[in-house]
């Protein structure tokens, strides 16, 4: 009697405890997806601020982020290195093609690396190259704060010109259409004055009437001849 009564109880257990567990395992699968999401937003935003700052230096923004993302999985030898690095390494790249210690990105770059896998920390890499790592740095830094600032500038600049071509043209055509409407308005107004005073001629005609002509056949009457003077009769 009492292993039927404890039958029910095991199995519900067994059903809480699988449920729990299924819950646990959904719970940490979404924790590690957005752990994940999390990470790939925080790793987009350093690669994107690292490829503006050296697109003129790689030939392309596009160029920029594809090293970016090679120096930073660095599959060829397993070294991976991290932002801060990368953002050294091309600094001290942009600095020795200034100086003339290199001819070409690829090559400066190359040199940069090489002492590094030597074992010489950035300064030592910077003090071969003959230059310093805090004026590489700041230069860097200094010069992609200015590309942006400018590209910003040049799309300020072209939305305020297509603007005031808009502004310009609409005016031009509003100003257009109401003197037009103007002239319209006043030439009706004219033809109006026109009509009526035609009109009101024609009726100042007809009320006075025209003066009859003279009937046929009757011509002005003549005045009847003077008498001749009689003559004085002399004196006796």
């Amino acid at each position: 009697m009492k292993t039927k009564l404890l039958l029910p109880t095991v199995l519900a257990t067994s059903l809480l405890t699988a449920a729990l567990s299924a819950t646990a395992q959904d719970v940490a699968a979404d924790g590690s997806a957005n752990a994940a999401a999390e990470a790939f937003a925080e790793a987009s935003a350093p690669t994107e601020q690292l490829a503006a700052r050296y697109a003129d230096l790689m030939g392309s923004t596009e160029a920029a982020t594809a090293l970016i993302q090679r120096l930073r999985s660095n599959a060829e030898d397993g070294a991976a290195m991290g932002y801060g690095e990368i953002d050294n390494a091309l600094a001290l790249t942009r600095s020795a093609i200034e100086s003339g210690a290199a001819t070409s990105a690829d090559a400066a770059l190359d040199t940069v690396l090489q002492l590094r896998s030597d074992g010489m920390g950035w300064g030592q890499v910077a003090q071969e190259l003959g230059v310093s790592l805090g004026d590489a740095v700041s230069t860097a830094h200094g010069v992609g704060t200015a590309a942006q600032a400018g590209g910003n500038a040049d799309a300020t600049l072209s939305l305020a010109g297509q603007t005031g071509v808009g502004t310009v043209a609409a005016g031009s055509v509003g100003a257009g259409t109401a003197a037009s409407v103007g002239v319209r308005a006043g030439a009706d107004r004219n033809a109006g004055a026109n009509v009526n005073t035609r009109v009101d001629a024609r009726i100042d005609a007809g009320l006075r009437g025209s003066v009859p002509d003279r009937p046929a056949g009757l011509s002005a009457p003549q005045l009847p001849q003077r008498l001749p003077l009689l003559s004085r009769p002399g004196r006796p």
